[in-house]
């Protein structure tokens, strides 16, 4: 099978090899259908009736007025974030369980996305650490991405500290 290029078959090196183009096409298509793969497991967990993730539901549940009516560490949705995080959500919190679950996720993705870049992003969707925080809808990639925003506008540090004031 020849691969085809734009402007015609693929160009190859003098050695014979591939030319880096299409190493480059090849890391594309991989990526796409990683990408494409984690959209259809984020659908998929959205749909199905699996038992609500554990910080993302808290979040989700939790009212404004009384945000630490549940506080016991390791209770169903327990919230231990600052009560001004409640309020900075409460306008995405009107929506449906399972499309505030959906957004959850697709930003908890894309922070990994920007923080690793789209070539590094099949692997770290693959690490233990990322699909812990994914599973339980944690903060913790959110807050990296924070941070890293923060060293260029330092506003950014907001974020952390309106969600994360106790630990």
């Amino acid at each position: 099978m020849r691969l085809h290029h734009a402007e015609g078959i693929v160009p190859s090196t003098r050695s014979g090899r591939l030319h880096p183009d299409v190493w480059l096409q090849a890391v594309d298509v991989a990526w796409f259908a990683t990408a494409a793969g984690v959209a259809i497991l984020c659908w998929y967990r959205t749909l199905s009736f699996e038992p609500p993730v554990l910080d993302a539901h808290a979040y989700w549940v939790t009212s404004p007025f009384m945000p630490y009516k549940v506080s016991e560490m390791g209770a169903a949705d327990a919230y231990h974030y600052s009560p001004a995080f409640l309020w900075a959500i409460e306008l995405v919190k009107v929506l449906p369980w399972p499309v505030f679950r959906a957004i959850w996720e697709a930003g908890i993705i894309t922070a990994l996305a920007w923080l690793v870049g789209w070539r590094l992003l099949p692997v770290a969707l693959l690490s233990s650490l990322f699909l812990a925080d994914y599973a339980w809808g944690n903060i913790m990639i959110l807050t990296a991405a924070s941070l890293a925003v923060a060293f260029r506008y330092p506003a950014a540090y907001a974020f952390p500290i309106l969600t994360k004031v106790s630990t």
